[in-house]
């Protein structure tokens, strides 16, 4: 496996401005580190306002980073033209409906990337491709002519995948790709994305809340508490044997996983920091269970143990418990 997109140290934090209040600091991204892969999935996890869709914003350069570095098939993040990166690295967000034009027609919205990235295309070719691209996603040709609205919420989904993919990506980041979807059609998007990765050799960056998704879904995974890094390594190894206790609890609280069931002796106390005033050591320090007066003091690197990677102080001693 050849390695596409590479990420170090990087940094995201946001001005908050009040009137009459010195301008406050927002952290939403801290020393993420995380590589991804051709042809795998890399699982996102983590609570609501841990950094994920941050995360993909600013790999999608929706959001610009503060600091560090991004590398992406071997070259430098900042040195894409537009047209060299959209045909890099594409998204399909979490609203189909949001995310797509209500004033056009599934036909313009799939063609789009076409017709703006590559105007040397004839109408027939980029009609050809349209058309071929729908019947890979599973719309029928004449549904070209039909408006969002018209679409149910997982057709609506094929087509934002099928816009994603016109201008051929290595990688497509899918935030919470069918987490709007109900759970019968879930599967069914689920076994597509799987399908299209095969044919179309995609990497995924794959951001999900839900862990039985993530699990199906993952060949590694990172795990994220408060913009950074908890833990990071293999689906059987995170899923099998978790080291950091952020982990074990969040693993211990989904009742969707197919984890050898274990007392769930963990329980997260307390109420998530707030990320304009966090911790001065380990985010995790005020609810763990594992906490020592050092974790208060400083914040745990992002360290090699039993095959991953993993940010915290008492791993060791968490891990026999």
């Amino acid at each position: 496996m050849s390695e596409l997109l590479r990420v170090n140290g990087l940094d995201k934090v946001y001005d908050i401005k009040k009137m009459f209040k010195p301008t406050m600091k927002l952290k939403a991204l801290s020393n993420i580190n995380f590589h991804l892969n051709s042809r795998e999935t890399l699982g996102i996890v983590g609570e609501s306002g841990c950094g994920k869709s941050t995360l993909a914003k600013v790999l999608t350069k929706l959001e610009q980073k503060t600091a560090g570095s991004i590398e992406l098939l071997g070259k430098n993040f900042d040195t894409f033209n537009p047209k060299e990166f959209h045909s890099a690295i594409q998204m399909v967000f979490q609203d189909p409906y949001q995310s797509l034009n209500p004033r056009k027609k599934a036909f313009d919205i799939i063609s789009d990337p076409l017709t703006i990235n590559t105007p040397e295309k004839s109408s027939a070719d980029v009609k050809e491709q349209v058309y071929a691209m729908m019947k890979k996603v599973g719309l029928r040709e004449e549904f070209a002519k039909r408006y969002p609205h018209h679409f149910s919420g997982g057709q609506r989904q094929r087509l934002g995948i099928a816009r994603s993919l016109m201008l051929h990506p290595q990688i497509l980041i899918l935030d919470e790709p069918v987490s709007a979807l109900d759970v019968s059609i879930q599967a069914q998007v689920l076994n597509l994305l799987l399908e299209l990765q095969t044919e179309f050799n995609l990497a995924y960056l794959f951001i999900s809340h839900d862990l039985s998704v993530i699990q199906h879904m993952s060949d590694r995974i990172l795990v994220m508490y408060l913009g950074r890094v908890v833990e990071y390594g293999s689906r059987d190894e995170i899923f099998n044997n978790p080291l950091h206790p952020y982990t074990q609890i969040l693993l211990e609280s989904a009742p969707k996983t197919n984890r050898e069931k274990k007392d769930a002796d963990h329980i997260l106390n307390g109420e998530l920091p707030s990320a304009l005033n966090l911790p001065r050591g380990c985010a995790f320090e005020p609810r763990c269970p594992y906490a020592t007066p050092g974790c208060k003091e400083v914040i745990p690197d992002l360290i090699e143990k039993q095959g991953r990677w993993v940010a915290c102080h008492e791993a060791s001693f968490a891990a026999k418990n």
